[in-house]
C-alpha cells in the first residue's frame, strides 16, 4: 500500500523497472509484464480504506493529494467544515490535523470522497508503472495487474482509468468456459481491448483445495477445462491467451493441478497428452 503520490514511490518503481525491464527489452521469448495481483480498487476490498488511511497521514504526499481533492470538491473551507465537522480557516490547516478523514459529519459524502480519492490513487498507480516500463522497454506488452474478478470485482472506473496505460486486461478465473464467460461478461461491457486469462486451470483434488481454484473430478473433466480454454482462444474476439495455474506440480495435500511432478521433475504423462492433443488442435486451427 505505497504512497503513490510520493517521490519515493516513483523512484522505487523506476529503479525496479530499470533492473528488470532494461535487460529484457529485446528478448523475443518475453510476452510482457504484470504489476501485482488484485489491487483494492473496489470499495468492498478489505485494503480499500486501509490504503487511503495509510497514505493520508500527517506529512505524507498522500495528505497533500487529499487536500487538493477536497479543494476541488468543496471549493471553500466553510463548505468542507460543514461536511467534516472540523472548523478551519485555511486549507493548509488540514496538513496539521491528526486525522482529518475521521471527523466527518456527512457519512455519504465522506464515502464518495474516498471513492474519488481512490480513483486518483488508481490513475497514479497505472501511470507511474506504465511510464517506468516504457522508459526501459518499448517492445513488450504491459499486462497490468492480475484481477480475480469472481472474488473481487473490478469497478468500471478502474477499467476506464487503466485503459491508456495497459495493453491487456489480465483476469484470474478457474474452470470451464461457462464459468469463465460468466466472470468476463461484466468486464467486457466496459473493456474493449485484449484480455489475458492470466491464471486458469483445474486441479484433480481428493481433499481440501484453495477457494480460488476449480476441482476436476477426473482426467476427463481436466481435459474439458483445457480444451475449453483453447476453444475460447479461437472464438472470443478479446482473449489472446491463458496461463495454466501450477504448470509445475506443487506438493499439495490431497491433490495437485500441474503437469510436472516437482519431486521427480518428470511429466505426468496422461495430463501431458491432454495438453499436447489440444495444443495440436489449436495449431491446426491457426494453420487453417
Amino acid at each position: 500500500l505505497p504512497d503513490v503520490f510520493s517521490e519515493e514511490f516513483e523512484k522505487g518503481v523506476d529503479a525496479r523497472c530499470r533492473e528488470v525491464c532494461l535487460p529484457l527489452q529485446d528478448n523475443p521469448n518475453l510476452i510482457g509484464y504484470h504489476y501485482t495481483q488484485n489491487p483494492p480498487w473496489h470499495p468492498q476490498a478489505k485494503s480499500f480504506d486501509l490504503w487511503i488511511d495509510d497514505i493520508t497521514k500527517q506529512g505524507m504526499a498522500g495528505r497533500t493529494a487529499w487536500i487538493d481533492l477536497m479543494r476541488q470538491i468543496y471549493g471553500s473551507v466553510d463548505r468542507w467544515s460543514q461536511v467534516y465537522g472540523i472548523p478551519i480557516e485555511s486549507w493548509e490547516e488540514i496538513e496539521e490535523l491528526e486525522d482529518p478523514l475521521r471527523g466527518y459529519v456527512n457519512k455519504r459524502k465522506h464515502l464518495e470522497d474516498r471513492r474519488a480519492f481512490m480513483q486518483r490513487i488508481c490513475r497514479r498507480w497505472y501511470q507511474v508503472h506504465h511510464d517506468a516500463i516504457r522508459r526501459y522497454d518499448p517492445n513488450h506488452l504491459i499486462l497490468g495487474d492480475r484481477n480475480t474478478l469472481h472474488l473481487q470485482p473490478l469497478p468500471e472506473y478502474a477499467m476506464r482509468i487503466m485503459q491508456p496505460y495497459v495493453d491487456v486486461l489480465s483476469v484470474n478465473v478457474m474452470g470451464p468456459p461457462e464459468i469463465v464467460y460468466g466472470v468476463l461478461e461484466d468486464a467486457t461491457r466496459v473493456w474493449n481491448g485484449p484480455i489475458h486469462l492470466a491464471d486458469t486451470g483445474a486441479g484433480i483434488y481428493t481433499g481440501g483445495m484453495p477457494k480460488s481454484t476449480y476441482q476436476a473430478r477426473d482426467l476427463n473433466e481436466f481435459e474439458k477445462v483445457y480444451a475449453g480454454m483453447m476453444r475460447m482462444g479461437v472464438e472470443h474476439p478479446q482473449i489472446i491467451g491463458f496461463g495454466w495455474c501450477g504448470f509445475y506440480e506443487t506438493p499439495h495435500p490431497g491433490g495437485r493441478s500441474g503437469l510436472v511432478d516437482v519431486a521427480t521433475g518428470e511429466p505426468l504423462p496422461k495430463r501431458l497428452e491432454v495438453v499436447r492433443r489440444w495444443n495440436r488442435w489449436m495449431k491446426e486451427r491457426y494453420e487453417e
